[in-house]
């Protein structure tokens, strides 16, 4: 079962000094469509770790930055439309299945 994020961390994410790096965008983000690292790990094909370092502000290599940023834009689009954010942890992985055609 994926972890909620943290109040540390979303302090830490909105802090005025944060640098808005790739990472710290798809971290801001993944909270507002309630997405959880864990699932995001799986739909880029990273480990958790790094994505929790991105979501820091680490440096994306550039042969995942456009995927990172093609994730992004159906995130919007789906905010935008109401398909997110997700109301609970199995709307999280249910639609994270449906976009990268994974079983979780």
């Amino acid at each position: 079962m994926p972890r909620s994020y943290s109040e540390k961390f979303l302090l830490d994410l909105y802090n005025a000094n944060q640098s808005e790096s790739l990472g710290t965008a798809l971290a801001k983000l993944c909270v507002q469509a309630n997405i959880p690292a864990t699932y995001i790990a799986i739909a880029l094909e990273v480990s958790p770790t790094m994505v929790y370092k991105w979501f820091r502000g680490a440096g994306i290599r550039k042969k995942k930055q456009k995927v990172v940023e093609v994730f992004m834009d159906f995130l919007k689009k789906d905010m935008e439309t109401g398909v997110l954010p997700a109301k609970t942890s199995i709307d999280a992985r249910l639609y994270i299945q449906n976009l990268v055609g994974v079983k979780i």
